[in-house]
């Protein structure tokens, strides 16, 4: 069965789902999008996606066409109409709008796709993947938006070098990959860049969580404490928490999964054990 998308008020095949060509986000660039998935088929921390996907709108000068509510039914509609027997993504996306002369905005087109779940291989969250670095700092850190011109420029020199991903530094500072947060273990303390970089769903969780075992410290990380570092991970919507046990040339640590990464995982998944009880819980209550 297809996948279906959500535009501007309609359901339709997401193959059927087109916007004008005046679009300020097919023109500038100028949108807007969040990225949440199912667990066991249910979409799960939806409030945290839509409160950064309100906040990146806001910062675009973007008004949200429906409320968390209605969002939240349209997505149930897509992965009910879609019949989907697996887990999948959700992307939530909205634009400048049909621009007159190119550059003013418009009404918001508002789009929401179902799509397939690109997780990582087996091999890679067994055996942990390598990062290439990149000097490059995001136009607008805080805000996640469409534009992924540097991640994209760059891809055949990933491909070239057998790497899983590039890692973001600038002023010798550490930020984030394409895609997600990067973090550092030395030994037992557990290190995040704060600012200019992203604040990722599962970063938040994993900071929540994480300070139950370990001592936390969000701050710069300097590039130089790569050298230093005894295990390496990055978090995301799609990866969860993937294991980074190389950096270019450097072994991070033996070059094989630290143990406290593996402790992060288990405690990761007993998480979303947990919200999906909850929210298993919730529903039944409202029945």
């Amino acid at each position: 069965m297809p996948n279906y998308a959500y535009i501007n008020g309609t359901i339709v095949p997401a193959a059927k789902a087109v916007i004008p060509i005046n679009d300020l986000g097919l023109l500038r660039g100028y949108a807007v999008f969040d990225y949440l998935r199912t667990y066991n088929g249910k979409p799960l921390l939806i409030n945290h996606h839509f409160e950064r996907f309100e906040n990146s709108a806001k910062s675009l000068r973007i008004a949200l066409p429906l409320t968390k509510k209605q969002i939240t039914e349209t997505i149930i509609s897509l992965i009910q109409k879609s019949k989907i027997k697996k887990d999948v993504g959700i992307r939530l996306l909205i634009t400048g709008g049909n621009s007159t002369d190119g550059i003013s905005l418009g009404k918001p087109n508002f789009i929401i796709i179902i799509e397939d779940l690109a997780e990582p291989k087996e091999e890679e969250i067994k055996n942990g993947v390598k990062l290439i670095i990149n000097k490059f700092q995001r136009e607008t850190p805080l805000v996640k938006t469409t534009n992924y011109k540097n991640a994209i420029r760059h891809s055949s020199e990933k491909e070239e070098q057998n790497a899983y991903d590039i890692l973001y530094h600038f002023n010798n500072n550490i930020l984030e990959t394409t895609r997600n947060n990067f973090f550092i273990f030395k030994k037992n303390i557990l290190l995040t860049a704060k600012e200019k970089v992203l604040q990722g769903i599962t970063r938040k969780i994993i900071l929540q969580i994480a300070k139950e075992k370990f001592k936390i410290e969000e701050r710069p990380v300097n590039i130089d404490e790569l050298k230093d570092a005894t295990e390496a991970f990055v978090t995301g919507a799609t990866k969860n928490i993937l294991p980074v046990v190389q950096i270019n040339k450097l072994k991070i640590g033996n070059g094989k999964i630290g143990k406290n990464t593996k402790i992060l995982i288990k405690m990761f998944r007993k998480y979303i054990r947990n919200c999906l009880k909850i929210q298993k819980n919730n529903k039944t209550s409202n029945e």
